[in-house]
């Protein structure tokens, strides 16, 4: 994600660190470390409002901050991980203003005992009103909305362990109230 300054930050998952790549004149001129001892940090997402209000997602919760001040990060969700399995959580705004986390699922295939999992919530910046957008979503990595006609994009892991390519990942145009 990138901030005001131009700045490219970077969730670094398998260390728990959210590190800053400075950038001047088009080159990286330095790296800094600046949120360590995360659990497993995955989607960053900036205010499309306020470009320098990072929104970053671990795998049990969501947090804002304001970067380049003294604030002192702030949880605004909790996020399940019981049963473990797919702990990515990609943030993101959609159009409509709203911050959007997909949240996988805690087994390969199953019936998950906690709705939450395999599926992609919404929320208001703070938090508040946060509700199922789409379910049946094994593990949506990546989305994103499209410029010509508004609508959300996910990409969906399919499940594991019968060949490399079956069954295949997929591409999904996602609707709210839908359970793919």
């Amino acid at each position: 994600a990138f901030d005001g300054n131009g700045n490219m930050w970077v969730s670094r998952t398998g260390v728990g660190i959210i590190s800053v790549l400075e950038i001047k004149d088009g080159v990286v001129a330095n790296q800094r470390d600046v949120f360590k001892n995360l659990q497993k940090p995955h989607g960053l997402a900036m205010d499309p409002q306020n470009s320098n209000i990072l929104y970053y997602a671990e795998e049990n919760k969501i947090m804002r901050v304001v970067l380049n001040s003294d604030d002192s990060r702030q949880k605004i969700a909790d996020l399940p991980t019981a049963g473990g399995g797919h702990f990515t959580r990609t943030l993101g705004f959609g159009p409509d203003d709203r911050l959007y986390v997909s949240i996988g699922s805690s087994c390969n295939v199953c019936n998950e005992a906690d709705e939450r999992r395999a599926a992609i919530y919404s929320m208001k910046k703070d938090g508040s009103d946060f509700k199922k957008f789409a379910s049946g979503l094994r593990n949506t990595v990546f989305f994103t909305w499209s410029y010509v006609d508004g609508r959300m994009w996910g990409t969906d892991m399919g499940r594991d362990l019968l060949g490399d390519d079956t069954p295949p990942e997929e591409i999904n145009v996602l609707e709210e109230g839908k359970n793919y």
